[in-house]
């Protein structure tokens, strides 16, 4: 964190100046600042930006800071800091400049641990230097102010064991912010996330390299991430973008950091700083934490570290852009959602990435992601420069410009979310089940204008997805451009339901009583399957109201099922009967997405005509469960009570997640691995 030799304070204060020795160098000018029309632009983009990975591993999100935070010239005395890293206070790189990642250097000097950029023996500190309880209230006033933020605090520990003091000072300052880890002097969990950090009630994660042996200290600082400990690399090194330093693979967080100081640059070779022209470089690479000095309040580095909206983006333009794209330089931009692009889908947990044939209006995102990949990929938006470079090679890749990004701000202007945390994603996507296992199909199965829609098995494809807007209707989910109507404007019995260009006219509006889809152009007429058949291919017609099962329709609402930190997940995307079931990472997909029907069935989006089903109708505790063809029997029928999923067979037995992460029958005991949430 700092280059340390034995000097005396008065050549300190000689060469604050800057004045280079024989065989050293001078320190780099002064960092430039933003351009005053770009200002507002870029806090704010810059502010999106933190907020678009809140739910990315850390060893995937991004942590712009300081390096040696403490030691600036706002504390500067003839007596102390003469040799600064910063410009500003702490308060200020916190509130103004945006940092999120702040080093502490905590020395045992002159009866008290102070801030200090001293040695190993402390030479180099100062009584004057500001007590390390100053510092940690600077930190505390700001995550009070600023609740959603979370924080990475780095101390270097010189303290000469008395961690005692320094506990006293960090639990009274900061003790309801920190984030503990779950066993003394242990790793950042790799799937850890700012989400799950907020959604403990704490901000701030404290990380010390060395495991000292104190068993309380240990219990509250983090010596890592991930295998990797903590690595530092060199902007030199790199060798620019797509270089990245030989192709390194930076898998886990990955520290930059640079040295502005006169004693490093006389006496050393402080090595390249961090500037407007490779910051870029370093974040596209897979650096995520990143130390600058002397950070300016409008810091251009800061500005350049900005890979995410393009400059004068988000606008709103005409207050009609709330969905976000991805230009063709990568660069993110706000339209009106109902434009016509191909779609950036991921692979969970991966920086791999699909760019759809298909093209269409936003909405219509996670439903092409699925049925071009079988449910592997989904519509996402990149968290990181480097996840960003991906996608651009993806595009790149499929000739595509210009495609849709799950990312949206429809639910509150100017609030982004990626698009499956909000209302605006998948409200109106559904299917409509009859029969059963019977649902609504465009017999066509690529929405062709004046294709028959029929019944046919549930199947959990494109050709099955429909969405009802607020107008009333009803969009295919292979083209958004094509809509249930009544053929030739018909009003009687037997009028064949079809698919046909969207126009907005009463054949194409429908009204949805939750039961049944009624004609707002044929009053007393609804949607209905001709004869009351169930048999693959039975025609939909237009038929007066009779309340019959035939013209019941049930909108499927497909939902993750969450307990212990996880979801209830069907095993590599398999739809075979036997697909074992376990609870793992939740990241949204198809094989985590479940509709409990009226009937108590758990049905998978990735095929509805499967079912979480009791192997072998066992009732034993430790029965497995797999995914299997849905028959109603009672091994496929739950409860579910608000908490838990029980069993019809026996409801004291319920779905349970085990030690290892399977899921199966076990005796209700109420513990957490046995609370299920739909999500």
């Amino acid at each position: 964190m700092k280059f340390s030799i034995g000097i005396l304070a008065a050549l300190m204060l000689s060469l604050s100046a800057g004045t280079a020795l024989a065989g050293g160098s001078t320190p780099p000018p002064p960092p430039p600042s933003t351009p005053s029309a770009d200002v507002a632009w870029a806090k704010t983009a810059l502010a999106l930006q933190r907020q678009i990975d809140v739910r990315t591993p850390f060893k995937d999100a991004t942590f712009l800071g300081t390096h040696n935070s403490y030691n600036s010239q706002a504390y500067q005395t003839i007596f102390s800091y003469l040799d600064p890293n910063q410009s500003n206070s702490l308060s200020t790189q916190l509130f103004d400049s945006g940092a999120r990642f702040i080093e502490l250097d905590v020395h045992n000097a002159y009866n008290d641990l102070l801030l200090c950029h001293g040695q190993d023996n402390h030479v180099g500190c100062s009584a004057f230097d500001r007590p390390f309880w100053k510092g940690l209230e600077e930190l505390r006033k700001f995550l009070t102010r600023y609740p959603e933020e979370v924080v990475l605090l780095y101390i270097e520990d010189h303290m000469d064991g008395k961690y005692n003091d320094a506990l006293s000072d960090i639990l009274s300052q900061l003790g309801s912010h920190i984030y503990t880890p779950a066993g003394n002097c242990t790793n950042i969990a790799t799937n850890l996330t700012k989400a799950d950090v907020l959604a403990a009630g704490k901000q701030v994660l404290l990380l010390d390299p060395g495991c000292d042996g104190n068993s309380a200290w240990d219990s509250i600082v983090f010596s890592g991430i991930g295998s990797g400990g903590f690595p530092t690399e060199q902007v030199e090194d790199l060798n620019g973008f797509p270089a990245c330093n030989g192709g390194a693979n930076y898998e886990n967080m990955v520290r930059f950091y640079e040295d502005r100081t006169n004693l490093s640059s006389l006496f050393s070779d402080p090595g390249d700083p961090l500037t407007t022209s490779n910051i870029d470089d370093v974040l596209k690479c897979g650096g995520n934490i990143v130390g600058f000095d002397m950070l300016g309040k409008d810091d251009a580095r800061m500005t350049a570290a900005i890979w995410s909206w393009a400059p004068g983006e988000p606008n709103n333009y005409n207050s009609n852009e709330d969905c976000g794209e991805s230009r063709g330089d990568g660069r993110f931009n706000d339209v009106n959602c109902a434009n016509t692009r191909q779609y950036a889908c991921r692979k969970p947990g991966t920086k791999q990435w699909y760019v759809t044939n298909g093209a269409g209006p936003w909405i219509t995102g996670e439903l092409y992601c699925s049925a071009e990949t079988g449910g592997q990929f989904l519509f996402d938006v990149p968290t990181s420069a480097s996840d960003n470079e991906a996608l651009k090679s993806a595009k790149a890749a499929r000739g595509a410009g210009t495609v849709w990004l799950n990312y949206q701000d429809a639910d509150t202007e100017g609030t982004w979310l990626v698009g499956h945390e909000g209302k605006a994603a998948k409200s109106a996507q559904t299917i409509f089940q009859n029969k059963g296992s019977k649902c609504m199909d465009d017999s066509s199965a690529r929405a062709a204008a004046g294709a028959n829609v029929h019944l046919w098995d549930c199947h959990g494809k494109a050709n099955q997805f429909w969405l009802l807007d607020s107008d009333g209707l009803i969009h295919s989910g292979v083209n958004y451009n094509r809509c249930l109507e009544a053929a030739g404007w018909g009003t009687a019995n037997g009028t064949n339901i079809q698919l046909g260009n969207c126009h907005g006219g009463d054949n194409q509006v429908w009204i949805y009583d939750g039961q049944t889809l009624a004609s707002a152009l044929a009053p007393g007429k609804v949607i209905d399957v001709s004869g009351n058949g169930s048999s693959n291919g039975t025609n939909i017609q237009l038929w007066s109201a009779n309340g019959s099962q035939a013209q019941r329709w049930t909108a499927a609402k497909f939902l993750s099922i969450k307990s212990v930190g996880k979801c209830l997940d069907v095993s590599g995307y398999n739809t075979g009967n036997g697909t074992n079931i376990h609870a793992s990472t939740c990241h949204g997909g198809d094989n985590q997405k479940w509709w409990h029907d009226e009937r108590g069935l758990l049905r998978s989006l990735m095929h509805p005509g499967k079912c979480l089903d009791v192997e072998g109708k066992s009732t034993s505790n430790g029965a497995n469960i797999h995914l299997w063809d849905c028959h109603g029997g009672d091994n496929q029928v739950w409860i579910y009570d608000g908490t838990f999923l029980r069993s019809k067979m026996n409801q004291s037995k319920v779905v349970d997640v085990s030690g290892d992460d399977n899921v199966h029958l076990w005796g209700y005991h109420g513990g957490a691995n046995q609370q299920m949430k739909f999500e």
